[in-house]
């Protein structure tokens, strides 16, 4: 069987370009690359400690991922054949993504990108976290400290965290895999079900094993919303990055169906080249119609 991360070194310059070491690029006083700073506007005071087992009564560790710099994809299990990072290339795709472009096609559906080169660092583990509630947590932290810095990113709000639209597990099962290699067969990563486990006290060293593997949680929900915080800085030493997935609720869905519906009933078929007014309608009557058209086209964009 070929060796994958054999064969990536080969491509690795081409397809990645020239990656830093491990230490943050914040240290060696050089902005990451393709995303955007955020400055923590209340830091940690000296000797203060963060309550980590409240956290982690509220986290469970599911798992780790090892990032060369390269993002991973949260998908349906049941697309990830369809996607070929490693054979077909489509990992150039994910390169020229802006810090904008949270989806891409995978297959007949969307897969949802987590993590880019050199966002906190980029030889380095990114923390998988599971909430009872469903929800699912990409971090990506540096601190001295490092659980405590895992768990500071957890409980910082997310008001202000950047919307990166919904991703459909009609499956149930969602796969988080490395974007630079094939979704399944001989350039794919192993699958290793999401279990509860202990927050590494340290950083650590990269894997041993051949194949770095990513996570398979076969009791997913089936549709996600995604949420992305790019680089913040909580002070001088620490800092991350994280790619919630918040479990949306089916009778979210439905609701937001019926208003759609009810919208669609009122102001009659719309189409986006096409306005929803007569000629005999007041001007006030039809700037009422024309939002709600607006508003049900981008709902539908937001949800599809």
């Amino acid at each position: 069987m070929p060796n994958l991360r054999d064969a990536r070194a080969a491509v690795d310059d081409a397809c990645t370009g020239h990656r830093t070491s491990v230490p943050a690029r914040a240290a060696e006083g050089k902005l990451p690359r393709r995303n955007r700073v955020v400055l923590a506007q209340k830091a940690t005071s000296p000797g203060e400690r963060r309550d980590t087992e409240f956290v982690n009564r509220q986290w469970m560790h599911a798992g780790r991922l090892w990032t060369n710099g390269d993002p991973f994809l949260a998908v349906d299990a049941t697309l990830r054949d369809a996607w070929q990072g490693f054979s077909n290339d489509q990992f150039s795709q994910v390169a020229e993504l802006g810090p904008q472009d949270t989806r891409i096609t995978a297959g007949t559906g969307r897969a949802a990108v987590a993590g880019a080169g050199g966002v906190v660092r980029d030889d380095s583990w990114m923390e998988v976290f599971e909430a009872a509630s469903g929800r699912v947590a990409i971090v990506q932290a540096s601190g001295p400290d490092y659980p405590d810095a895992l768990a500071r990113a957890l409980e910082y709000p997310d008001a202000d965290d950047e919307d990166g639209g919904t991703l459909n597990v009609s499956s149930g099962e969602l796969a988080i895999v490395s974007a630079a290699a094939d979704g399944a067969g001989p350039y794919s990563m192993p699958l290793l079900t999401a279990r509860p486990g202990i927050v590494p006290p340290v950083h650590g060293p990269p894997p041993s094993r051949e194949a770095d593997p990513g996570l398979l949680f076969p009791s997913a929900r089936t549709a996600y919303r995604l949420k992305v915080r790019w680089y913040t800085e909580l002070d001088e030493d620490n800092c991350f990055a994280r790619w919630p997935l918040i479990p949306v609720r089916p009778d979210d869905r439905t609701a937001i169906r019926a208003a759609l519906h009810a919208i669609s009933g009122r102001c009659g078929r719309l189409h986006p080249k096409r306005r929803c007014i007569s000629q005999h309608e007041t001007a006030d009557s039809g700037s009422v119609r024309r939002v709600a058209a607006w508003l049900v086209s981008w709902i539908t964009r937001r949800w599809s």
